[in-house]
């Protein structure tokens, strides 16, 4: 269509018209360039589409009950745009548990999302990569810094994976695997991870596992579940028993809550034979105790300071990274999950605790450091027996 350049410069300033309403203002700027469109048509001559028409626009009916003093709502951007957070049907989670060829699998497809992020695999997946048989998973738990646990669904969602509750759906070869996302609140450049044992994934160090353990161990004494803190029990003597095979070099600074007095009082006074197996595994059992005898004796200090009115001057004791260890739905430290090989998930026989429980002010010997001690007996001296003036 031939057209003047003088009419299409006329066309184009759109001089307003008189009319005897005027005509609302769009408020967007798609709407506004919506709606000088239109206006630009019909001064052409063209055919102006029904929906941008002036004065048909279902955009600009909804902005005329608008008060003029009131202005329109910003616009709220929803998270789902840069990764899911739910899936609008229940995850048909596969449930069969999973051996050595399936777990090599789906450690693979993790490493191969998550390998720009700092992650490593924590729990009962990476007991089992360091050879641990005594329970199977059909899931396994991925542990991040609290700052990298967003960046861990975004890279999920590069991959095309679906993001539901606390867990990433991963698709494999026999159906969708859950991958759960914990994270810790600080340290976790402190912990100790090496590469798996038969995949390309990071997992934690026996070492830091330990740790790991040691720390669901007190999540579940406040509990009081009994029946998981012997399962955990089983954990940690397996663990120091193949710390003791491999002749490990252990670092006691990657041992902050299993060295802990919280952990170390309650696992030693549960178990009677629990130092032992430190000491066999390497692990600085008589530094341990130095260490917690010497803490009961600053707060029995501290607490004579306390009684006459002064001010203390024994400082807070300091936690492990897993005791602040959280997943995205809610706080989990150690789960336990899996069945053995035979049948339902069990756990080995283990000697009953002690009726006394450990004590602040009881040192590991069973002698009190608060009560004052004894008075001692003078000994008697021995005296030659002879007739002598």
């Amino acid at each position: 269509m031939s057209l003047n350049p003088i009419q299409f410069l006329k066309a184009c300033c759109c001089l307003p018209q008189r009319r005897s309403k005027p005509s609302p203002r769009p408020s967007s700027p798609i709407r506004r360039s919506e709606h000088y469109n239109s206006r630009l048509r019909a001064n052409l001559g063209w055919e102006v589409p029904e929906r941008s028409a002036p004065g048909h626009s279902s955009h600009l009916e909804t902005h005329t009950t608008t008060a003029p003093d009131q202005s329109s709502p910003r616009p709220r951007i929803r998270s789902e745009g840069r990764f899911p957070i739910k899936i609008s049907s229940e995850v048909q989670w596969v449930k069969t548990s999973m051996d050595r060829e399936r777990l090599k699998e789906l450690y693979n497809l993790v490493h191969a999302t998550l390998e720009h992020v700092p992650y490593a695999i924590c729990g009962l997946g990476a007991l089992i990569d360091h050879g641990f048989t005594g329970r199977k998973t059909n899931r396994i738990s991925i542990l991040c810094p609290q700052t990298s646990k967003n960046a861990v669904k975004s890279w999920a969602a590069t991959r095309g994976y679906k993001i539901y509750g606390d867990s990433i759906c991963v698709p494999t070869k026999d159906g969708i695997r859950r991958v759960r996302i914990k994270y810790i609140e600080f340290g976790f450049e402190q912990l100790q991870c090496v590469k798996s044992d038969f995949s390309n994934a990071t997992v934690l160090s026996l070492t830091s596992t330990l740790d790991n353990i040691a720390a669901g161990h007190l999540d579940n004494l406040r509990r009081r579940d009994e029946r998981a803190l012997i399962m955990i029990a089983g954990d940690v003597f397996w663990v120091l028993k193949l710390m003791a095979q491999r002749h490990e070099n252990i670092d006691s600074r990657l041992l902050p809550t299993f060295l802990g007095e919280e952990f170390f009082a309650d696992f030693t006074a549960r178990h009677s034979n629990a130092r032992r197996e430190m000491a066999l595994a390497g692990i600085d059992v008589g530094a341990a105790l130095a260490k917690h005898r010497t803490a009961a004796a600053l707060r029995e200090h501290d607490q004579l300071l306390r009684d006459h009115g002064l001010k203390g001057d024994v400082a807070d004791t300091q936690v492990g990274q897993f005791e602040n260890m959280k997943s995205i739905g809610n706080k989990s430290v150690y789960t336990l999950h899996g069945r053995e090989a035979g049948g339902e998930l069990t756990a080995p026989p283990m000697p009953q605790p002690p009726e006394q429980s450990y004590a602040r002010g009881i040192n590991f010997s069973g002698r009190n450091l608060t009560a004052s001690k004894p008075p001692r007996k003078p000994k008697s001296i021995e005296r030659p027996v002879a007739d002598w003036v």
